[in-house]
């Protein structure tokens, strides 16, 4: 699974949790955002 595949499936975990708040699902889709928003540049820089 490729870390935006990671990603989705953690959103959609805490989607489906009834103790998580809609401020942590809000920092969730951010974090999802800035993620996508890097791109392929940071992925790679990930494994120098």
């Amino acid at each position: 699974m490729n870390d935006s595949g990671a990603m989705i499936s953690m959103i959609e975990r805490a989607a489906r949790d009834p103790s998580v708040d809609l401020d942590k699902m809000e920092r969730l889709f951010a974090m999802k955002e800035r993620m996508e928003a890097a791109g392929p540049a940071a992925v790679s820089f990930r494994f120098f």
